[in-house]
């Protein structure tokens, strides 16, 4: 049993009725467990999907803001000497046990 169980709110839909009778026939081929389910999963997945989309086209103005890839590029140098220590140590460690 799920340790975080959400209050549930009751509301009342219109659709098509081709969708409830599509609905359906996967509630009796057992793809979900009622039109409750299927529809909070239906809802769940779209809400994902339309967040995700944000966050895409948030990243998308990070390749052309110029202030990020400045900031990257500092990042980048900063951490330059320490990938190089870091792979040095790694070649030494490999020579030292072979």
């Amino acid at each position: 049993m799920d340790a975080h169980v959400e209050k549930m709110v009751r509301t009342t839909i219109a659709a098509p009725s081709s969708l409830f009778e599509e609905a359906d026939r996967l509630i009796r081929l057992g793809r979900a467990r009622n039109r409750t389910d299927l529809i909070t999963r239906a809802l769940r997945h779209m809400i994902d999907q339309i967040n995700r989309e944000a966050d895409d086209a948030e990243f998308a103005l990070m390749a052309t803001d110029p202030e990020y890839q400045h900031d990257t590029k500092v990042i980048a140098g900063e951490l330059e000497q320490a990938q190089w220590e870091a792979f040095c140590a790694g070649e030494r460690s490999a020579a030292e046990g072979a």
